[in-house]
């Protein structure tokens, strides 16, 4: 794991690499990431060791391996309910920690490959892409999925409207992308809006005009208007992106 560090005085200017942090023993490939600002830790979906890390970002080391999972893939760190939510690609599952023991807090039965997750603050509720179509919505006051929203095929990378409202979806098809436009079930369908374009693995929205997404196939990094659903940008990028993020302090 490394960390890079950068300065904004001159624009283009490259990141330094700061320092590095080991995580043990682990084979295979690691996936998504996930934060719990308040303890300082960091975990780690170590989806080819079938375990997740936790690393203390304070002294920079790692605190713990976690093991007995199955192909993890999405992982996300709910502060009001102090629970780290773990999507298992093996058995479909969702594997619930408490965040202070790191303790088993119970599972969420998906059925088929829980992969991406991510926490919608505004309506309270955690969302966990899966199967072949579906965003699944869980209470994380129950611990519960209480609905789903159905999509067209098997969503990678998806974010949450920053005001609330919205839920942008990249939904990979075998020559374009479909960049799914939902609500909250508790909400009136607006409609779907759909941008394509080659497939994509991971989105990125800084403001609710503008969405950025990283394509494998080309590799590229495109920014989109979602008004109109054009690409207004596009430049090279690595060839096998997963997940994306913006610094909106910058952006």
């Amino acid at each position: 794991m490394s960390i890079l560090t950068g300065t904004l005085v001159h624009a283009g200017e490259p990141l330094v690499l700061e320092s590095k942090i080991p995580l043990g023993d682990v084979k295979g490939r690691i996936d998504h990431l996930a934060v719990d600002a308040a303890r300082q830790r960091l975990y780690v979906a170590e989806l080819g060791n079938n375990s997740v890390g936790v690393v203390d970002l304070k002294e920079r080391t790692l605190l713990r391996t976690l093991r007995g999972f199955r192909e993890p893939q999405g992982i996300a760190y709910e502060p009001s309910s102090d629970t780290i939510y773990v999507a298992n690609a093996g058995d479909g599952s969702v594997r619930l920690l408490h965040g202070e023991g790191l303790t088993p807090a119970g599972a969420i039965e998906l059925g088929e490959d829980a992969d991406n997750i991510r926490i919608d603050v505004h309506s309270h509720r955690v969302l966990v892409g899966y199967g072949s179509g579906a965003l699944a919505v869980i209470d994380p006051g129950r611990g519960q999925k209480i609905a789903d929203i159905r999509l067209k095929a098997h969503p990678e990378s998806f974010q949450v409207e920053p005001q609330g409202g919205r839920v942008f979806v990249n939904v990979p098809m075998p020559t374009r992308l479909r960049c799914s436009i939902s609500p909250p079930p508790s909400r009136r369908l607006p409609g779907r809006r759909r941008i394509y374009a080659p497939t994509s693995r991971s989105l990125s929205m800084p403001n609710v005009s503008r969405s950025w997404s990283c394509f494998r196939h080309p590799a590229k990094l495109a920014a989109f208007d979602l008004r109109d659903g054009g690409m207004t940008h596009a430049v090279e990028a690595c060839g096998d992106s997963d997940d994306l993020f913006v610094d909106t302090s910058v952006a």
